[in-house]
């Protein structure tokens, strides 16, 4: 009996490792995972010096899913290293069902001409795309949110891009050295830099004292202004969606008010030096997703001019997410709506809270 206890509290303990299984597209040669018994399956994942499907040649059509042994597996991902530096492949067409194309995916495909990207396409990570040298067109779905750092750096044809107007979150270098970035780059005035809707960067000399972002301005993207550290106060407009992480890093921005517009901040996104945070509208607050807690630190929180102690969380308020009150120093008491029948990790983490009243059993 007690043999027996002490295996199964080592089963509970120790990792269980699941091996997965490879299936090749004989027409493609494009290898995928998949885990016998699973429902889903992903174009297999390489390394940094070796691709996951080194034989793939041509145009690639990506299949949507595979049939092995009679089951059928769905394909929701192209794995990090997928294609890396497959130098044989001409085009690839991602279909539907696919939400997420991994890190560096098709990086250095240097024969790559095109890329088509089917409407479930959410996500593109670091480096995917990046020094694709012959790609000249990128056919974006239009509700995609995340295109990451360096994505379609380097890729010196690349002219043609319409960017999707749903984006969250884009990296100010994710189309570096790229004909389509620098010749509007070039053709900017000096001062901010802006391609549409989302604020790029700054051309010129950095600015100083308080910047003031264009209305009509929805994405920052991700960096774009770290590097402006003259710059001591911001203002938003109604527009705003998104601010992307490190946006401000190292800034020396002491206040900042957030519109009731914004539904993310990234990681890192203001300096240290934020000491006080106003918002309007504690409904549009437990809207915003955040990427991590310590878009500021150690600030205290003023609703409509008055410092959070006691919070009271709006009826009608579903959920709140991961880190919506992280850091919140002043905070003290909560009461939490009948409505609200979610919380997310670490929604009230580094607070000084003694008192929760939840109107509902969140189990």
């Amino acid at each position: 009996m007690k043999k027996n206890f002490l295996l199964s509290l080592l089963a509970m303990l120790l990792p269980i490792s699941v091996l997965a299984d490879v299936w090749q597209d004989p027409a493609t040669k494009v290898n995928y995972e998949y885990t016998v018994g699973g429902s889903t399956a992903k174009v297999m994942a390489g390394a940094t010096t070796t691709a996951g499907s080194p034989d793939a040649t041509g145009s690639i059509d990506i299949l949507s899913k595979i049939t092995v042994d009679g089951h059928e597996y769905a394909v929701t991902n192209i794995a990090s290293y997928a294609f890396y530096g497959n130098e044989a492949i001409t085009s690839v067409s991602v279909p539907r069902g696919i939400t997420y194309i991994g890190q560096s995916a098709f990086r250095k495909c240097k024969n790559l001409v095109q890329a088509t990207l089917s409407a479930s396409v959410d996500s593109i990570d670091m480096s995917a795309f990046s020094n694709c040298e012959s790609l000249s067109s990128v056919v974006f779905p239009q509700k995609m949110s995340f295109i990451g750092s360096w994505a379609f750096y380097g890729c010196s044809s690349l002219n043609n891009v319409t960017l999707p107007s749903t984006l969250e979150y884009i990296s100010s270098d994710a189309f570096g050295n790229t004909p389509w970035y620098d010749t509007r780059y070039a053709a900017a005035a000096d001062g901010l830099f802006y391609i549409d809707n989302i604020l790029f960067g700054v051309k010129g000399q950095y600015p100083t004292g308080t910047v003031t972002i264009k209305e009509g301005t929805k994405v920052i993207a991700s960096a774009s202004l770290r590097q402006c550290v003259d710059i001591t106060a911001v203002n938003f407009p109604s527009s705003l969606k998104s601010i992307g992480g490190s946006a401000f890093g190292y800034c020396n921005i002491t206040s900042i008010e957030i519109p009731a517009s914004v539904t993310y901040i990234g990681n890192s996104a203001f300096n240290s030096t934020v000491t006080s945070v106003h918002i309007k509208d504690i409904t549009a607050w437990c809207g915003i997703r955040f990427a991590y807690s310590n878009y500021v630190k150690d600030a205290k929180f003023y609703l409509n001019g008055k410092e959070i102690t006691d919070l009271v969380i709006p009826d009608g308020v579903s959920a709140i997410g991961n880190y919506t009150f992280a850091g919140w120093k002043g905070l003290k008491s909560v009461k939490i709506p009948a409505s609200v029948r979610s919380i997310g990790n670490y929604a009230f983490s580094s607070t000084n809270l003694t008192n929760v009243t939840c109107a509902a059993d969140l189990g």
